[in-house]
């Protein structure tokens, strides 16, 4: 089965796993807190058997935007359940970010610190060009997200605002071991020292 798979499946999938893993810390945030999950469970699961054992190989396409639908919902789920709850979780939700961006121990140029960002994260298949580099030179990279992928499953009350927020401190703990640092105005981000 693993010849109808290409390399972009499986990073895909490993980008859907990254994100799992914030939900799978964020819900036991929710409980530490008392914060009740009561639509968790209608949102779907993610399953963390490798790629070519799961993946319906009928509809490899579709098998895949079904799991990225799933975890962008369950994400934004758990996190706006926890900001309804109380605003004041923010400060425990930036903190895994940030030391799950710190534990990358990332130390090198720019241009890696790009393409890393890029392998982590659910902005669309490559060809949807939702984000586009305006200038990089070997000091810094400038980029712009043209197209937010992430909106429209921001339905449960808390603004979307929060998934770049909680993206924003991942990137910064990324950098954190590195001489580079994030700097961003509304949607164009530069890494630069």
């Amino acid at each position: 089965m693993s010849r109808f798979l290409a390399p972009i499946h499986f990073l895909m999938y490993d980008k859907v796993l990254f994100l799992e893993a914030f939900v799978e810390n964020y819900i036991d945030i929710a409980k530490d807190n008392n914060v009740e999950l009561k639509e968790l469970n209608s949102l779907g699961e993610i399953e963390k058997s490798p790629l070519d054992r799961i993946i319906d190989e009928d509809n490899i396409h579709l098998w895949i935007q079904k799991k990225v639908e799933i975890v962008e919902n369950r994400f934004a789920y758990v996190v706006s359940e926890i900001l309804k709850s109380d605003k004041e979780l923010m400060i425990e939700l930036l903190k895994y970010s940030y030391r799950k961006g710190r534990n990358e121990n990332f130390n090198s140029n720019v241009d890696d610190a790009f393409k890393f960002i890029i392998s982590r994260f659910l902005d669309g298949m490559p060809c949807d060009n939702s984000i586009s580099i305006i200038e990089s030179n070997e000091d810094f990279v400038k980029f712009i997200i043209e197209i937010d992928n992430h909106e429209k499953f921001w339905e449960y009350g808390i603004s979307s605002e929060t998934y770049w927020e909680i993206r924003n401190k991942y990137i910064k703990g990324l950098l954190s071991s590195s001489r580079y640092d994030l700097f961003v105005e509304n949607n164009i981000y530069e890494i630069r020292g």
